[in-house]
């Protein structure tokens, strides 16, 4: 800096008069436009350097009653080397003609500049601390909304994860039942083949029945001839009868083709009177016969259609609850689907919200680290000003109080 390129007379010459004092006097006076220069652009250099000196001066006599005190206080001062540099300082402004009512009002000058100063810092943190809190405060809401969000996804994954396994197990048992199901259809299905192969076997066999009955009437009515021919007819329809009537076993069938086989023996060597009577009769024998073989006809064409009733209704129950099975799997299958792609979408959520979880968490331990550094700075620019004003005031009361005695001191080590 300038100052340090002022020195002080020599400590040997204290005459005003002396060679020494003469030449000091005119490197005073060929730098003083250059010194005022830079006292002037220089005014926060210059406050710092007076701050920092006479500070010592007012720690080191804080009560200073004459001027020899102030001589002393100011010795001490100069003992040091910021010290010298503020009177070297001093020592310019006197020299020039000037007095220290100019120091004391730089001083005034830097005290309205510490106070506006501070004002602005006081402006420009609060800017800063609104900008904290409101950074501070959307974390701290942000936060718990992404923890929640998390809680809510983590249950609809717990909740969708229970429902799978819920509906594997429905699944399943639809699956079990409609093997069973399947199972009962294919015996049902071989059960109705042999019991309509069996009732249409007794329906052709009863309607043959029928028919060799009619067959044998026939021949006994519009045939005289006893031939043994025609017999041989008759009598293989007559067997033809028998073997149906004893496989069905008929009621009363025994008794009546009994006496059919008694008449049909009876009917050899007698006469043809003897021989249309036993006709008449076999034929009214015969007639019960077709009698009773079309009621059996009847009967089983009933149970036929009631058969194909029960059949026609037990298949469309088993194909319904088929249906009904298969429809139940289809929805357990697709339920099962749409439930891993919830688990799915909320293991994605959940992975996300924790990334922005721990981003925030990290942002606001960041953003509250910088607030409080700033905090910080701002209590230590505050202290340190409210500090130099509080320097500056004694300062200024200093100089009220020792003006001539620090005047008069410097212009006797300038030799003036």
């Amino acid at each position: 800096f300038f100052f340090l390129m002022i020195r002080r007379p020599p400590r040997s010459t204290q005459s005003r008069s002396s060679a020494a004092s003469d030449v000091y006097k005119r490197q005073v006076s060929t730098q003083s436009t250059w010194g005022i220069a830079c006292i002037q652009n220089m005014k926060s250099s210059v406050l710092v350097i007076l701050t920092v000196g006479l500070l010592a001066a007012v720690s080191l006599q804080e009560r200073l009653t004459t001027p020899n005190d102030v001589r002393k206080s100011l010795a001490q001062i100069e003992a040091t080397e910021t010290g010298a540099n503020v009177l070297n300082i001093l020592q310019v402004q006197t020299a020039l003609g000037g007095n220290l009512d100019e120091i004391k009002t730089l001083l005034q000058q830097m005290k309205s500049q510490i106070i506006k100063q501070q004002q602005n810092e006081d402006a420009t943190y609060a800017v800063v601390e609104n900008g904290c809190k409101s950074l501070i405060n959307g974390l701290n809401t942000q936060i718990p909304l992404y923890e929640k969000t998390i809680e809510e996804a983590t249950k609809r994954q717990s909740n969708a994860e229970a429902d799978v396994k819920e509906t594997q197990r429905n699944l399943k048992d639809s699956v079990g039942q409609l093997s069973a199901v399947n199972e009962r259809w294919e015996r049902a299905q071989a059960n109705r083949q042999e019991e309509e192969a069996y009732s249409n076997d007794k329906y052709a066999r009863i309607k043959a029945a029928i028919e060799a009955v009619e067959y044998a009437i026939k021949l006994l009515r519009f045939r005289r001839s006893t031939s043994i021919e025609d017999f041989a007819q008759l009598d293989q329809h007559l067997e033809k009868i028998f073997s149906v009537g004893k496989d069905l076993s008929i009621e009363n069938f025994i008794a009546i083709s009994t006496e059919v086989k008694t008449l049909r023996t009876s009917f050899s060597g007698v006469s043809f009177v003897q021989y249309d009577n036993k006709k008449r009769e076999m034929i009214k024998l015969l007639n019960k016969l077709a009698d009773i073989f079309r009621a059996l006809l009847l009967a089983e064409e009933k149970i036929q259609k009631g058969a194909a009733e029960s059949w026609a209704k037990l298949s469309a129950d088993i194909q319904a609850e088929l249906k009904s099975l298969k429809d139940s799997i289809t929805r357990y299958n697709t339920r099962i689907e749409n439930l891993n792609k919830e688990i799915t979408s909320a293991n994605a959520v959940i992975a996300d919200n924790v990334k922005l979880l721990e981003s925030s968490k990290k942002n606001l331990e960041s953003v509250t680290a910088d607030c409080n550094a700033k905090e910080k700075a701002y209590q230590a620019s505050q202290t340190a000003r409210n500090g130099d004003l509080e320097l500056l005031d004694k300062l200024i009361a200093y100089f009220d109080q020792h003006t001539k005695a620090i005047t008069g001191y410097l212009r006797e080590r300038i030799g003036v």
